[in-house]
């Protein structure tokens, strides 16, 4: 039987080429590797926030006149009346383009006709947090707040002639939310300024494009 044996300076080049081969490769991993998973983290983040505006686009806010508005949320109801609301019961509403607000189906004044009632003319508006802000009764201010912040217009209608003193607020926001307030001055006083207002309820409203209603 023939051995073949390597020589020994031969096995001390070996390993020496080992040793030397494992030394580049550590400083291949802790030297450009590091460079390598920068520039790749670089990549990532600005390629993540442009994957993310694709797939979660802003939403714009839509022209909400001629448009019905069906309550989806009841955001806030004042806590001291017995009487209250579930989506399913609350008004519907239509906002014409005449700035018009019609309503039906109306639980509270137990109007059970389903014919649509004009409620009078809505004017534009600027929200403020002595008008809108401080007229709610609860722990909510941010909330409260950011619609106010958030919103793009809002239009107002006093109920001339109402025992209550009905007011609502038409709210569009810059996101596309739609929301309606529901309140009284109770200070029989029918403006901007009236110290005894309150808000009923601040519906978050569905609003859909329909046919503008007949006037004949």
């Amino acid at each position: 039987m023939k051995f073949n044996f390597l020589p020994t300076r031969d096995i001390e080049e070996n390993s020496l080429g080992n040793v030397l081969d494992k030394e580049k490769m550590k400083n291949f991993l802790n030297c450009k590797n590091p460079a390598l998973w920068v520039t790749a983290t670089v990549a990532a983040a600005c390629v993540i926030p442009v994957v993310l505006t694709l797939r979660s686009p802003k939403r714009k806010a839509k022209d909400i006149l001629d448009c019905q508005l069906s309550v989806k949320e009841i955001a806030y109801q004042a806590p001291f009346y017995s009487f209250t609301y579930i989506p399913d019961q609350a008004p519907t509403y239509q906002f014409l383009s005449d700035q018009q607000l019609f309503v039906k189906d109306d639980f509270l004044t137990k109007d059970y006709s389903k014919e649509w009632r004009s409620l009078g003319t809505m004017e534009l508006v600027k929200l403020t947090e002595a008008n809108f802000d401080d007229l709610f009764f609860t722990g909510q201010d941010r909330l409260f707040s950011r619609i106010r912040r958030k919103n793009l217009n809002t239009w107002q209608l006093d109920i001339s002639g109402d025992p209550d003193s009905i007011f609502y607020y038409l709210m569009q926001q810059k996101n596309g939310d739609v929301y309606l307030a529901y309140g009284y001055r109770t200070d029989g006083q029918n403006n901007l300024d009236s110290r005894g207002c309150i808000v009923r309820w601040l519906f978050l409203m569905n609003a859909d494009e329909i046919q503008v209603i007949s006037k004949d």
